[in-house]
């Protein structure tokens, strides 16, 4: 209940207040990547998808490339098609990372290679 007073100490009207409190100490699940460690990418265009989970809902994707952020998501899924004809031959980090509305995040790296 939410009280106001004036400088005299008169009481004004009173209105109940809602308060939620979120203890959200559950981390996002990554659970769907398109791309396993060590597959080799195709060499003109390459699909990169993912998906994750949360108990109280996924608020933000995330995918990097070599350390750039490449694309983001406002939601529970990613895709990104990766020009990979000028990607140089040899192993790649892909980064992909989602977070919950409570701060609450998680990532998963895959390497793969042109």
């Amino acid at each position: 209940m939410a009280k106001a007073y004036d400088a005299a100490g008169n009481i004004g009207t009173s209105s109940p207040v809602s308060v939620t409190l979120r203890n959200d100490t559950v981390s996002p699940v990554i659970g769907n990547i398109n791309l396993t460690d060590g597959i080799v990418v195709s060499p003109t265009k390459q699909v990169v998808s993912a998906s994750a989970t949360d108990n109280q809902g996924v608020a933000r994707m995330s995918l990097s490339i070599d350390g750039k952020e490449v694309a983001t998501s406002n939601g529970s899924s990613i895709s990104y098609s990766w020009n990979t004809r000028k990607v140089a031959k040899g192993g790649h980090s892909i980064i992909v990372r989602a977070s919950d509305a409570g701060g609450n995040a998680t990532s998963r790296t895959v390497t793969v290679y042109r």
